[in-house]
């Protein structure tokens, strides 16, 4: 008969790889348990088992899963659920800023996005078109109450919401990226708007061309982003690449660790810790960037093309706009 592998053990090193470079896993636990640094300890070498309760808790501060150790088919991944209110979309916000926030303390710390969708992170500059945006998702995807009915306008989005944006921006600013791009990856962003202005749901042409005036000052920002190669003096790499992503994926390298997002439900994310998944997720990445182009710090024409294409299609729409 095979022995059976210490799951605890497991575990523990599971967690130690989850911890950010200035934490030590004994001061953690001893903190999440309510107990002594020394019975941490005792936990960590596995003289004392954990409890249920322990597990629980320890799962729901990583956001892991027990299963995943013992069965390494199994991929479990976590939500914040969205209810159709305002107060939801900010905590989902909320959570997002922590993400990064937590992200940027793990050294060497870097966030590789393949980009069906514009990542939402370089709305928030902008406060007509990340009002826009934040609109569309809350009117159209979440159903929130409190827009029906109403048509896109200045002001309809509280300040509070847009401050989180902003501060979302900032934040992955300071993480060095590597976002990879296809000509369809505006296309989400600038259906939508097409859509409400064909259905009546901005107050009136201005708004809609105030809306695409800053979606082109918004690509102009990442092209000029792309031309240093660098963003807050972190690295930023950019590629273009010519197949279909065909959903919006994040890995995330921190130290030795990785976890995942995969996107659902239009702009909400999926996330998960396990290992094996998140190390295919990042061979899958690679080998698509090598089959891309990178045209952030060189590549000077084809970058200016990309970006002139882009922005030629939005302009297009701004036009019908009378």
């Amino acid at each position: 008969m095979s022995q059976r592998p210490n799951y605890q053990m497991l575990f523990m090193e599971k967690i130690k790889g989850l911890l950010s470079p200035q934490q030590a896993l004994a001061d953690v636990l001893a903190d999440l348990l309510s107990v002594s640094k020394d019975s941490a300890y005792r936990r960590i070498r596995c003289e004392t088992d954990l409890t249920l309760e322990e597990v629980l808790v320890i799962c729901e501060h990583f956001r892991i899963t027990f299963e995943s150790l013992s069965n390494p088919n199994a991929v479990t991944f976590q939500f914040k659920q969205l209810k159709p209110e305002i107060a939801s979309f900010r905590d989902y916000l909320t959570n997002m800023l922590g993400d990064l926030q937590r992200i940027k303390s793990f050294e060497n710390a870097e966030i590789i996005y393949a980009a069906e969708d514009i990542p939402v992170f370089h709305h928030f500059p902008f406060p007509l078109l990340s009002s826009f945006k934040t609109y569309y998702w809350m009117r159209s995807i979440m159903n929130v109450k409190a827009f029906e009915g109403t048509r896109f306008n200045y002001g309809l989005i509280d300040e509070d919401v847009l401050e989180l944006g902003r501060q979302i921006h900032k934040t992955y600013l300071s993480i060095p990226s590597a976002e990879i791009w296809t000509d369809e990856t505006i296309s989400s962003t600038l259906n939508q708007i097409e859509y409400y202005w064909e259905a009546g749901l901005f107050e009136n042409a201005d708004v809609g061309r105030a809306v695409c005036d800053e979606f082109i000052a918004e690509l102009r920002g990442i092209q000029n982003l792309c031309e240093i190669g660098s963003k807050q003096h972190v690295g930023f790499r950019f590629y273009h690449n010519d197949i279909m992503i065909g959903n919006n994926c994040i890995l995330i390298k921190a130290g030795t660790t990785r976890f995942c997002y995969l996107s659902h439900h239009s702009f909400n994310f999926m996330l998960t810790t396990d290992f094996a998944f998140s190390g295919e997720t990042e061979s899958w990445l690679e080998n698509m960037m090598k089959r891309s182009m990178l045209i952030s710090g060189v590549s000077e024409k084809q970058r200016n093309i990309f970006f002139s294409q882009l922005i030629k299609r939005v302009e297009d729409v701004r036009e019908e706009m009378r």
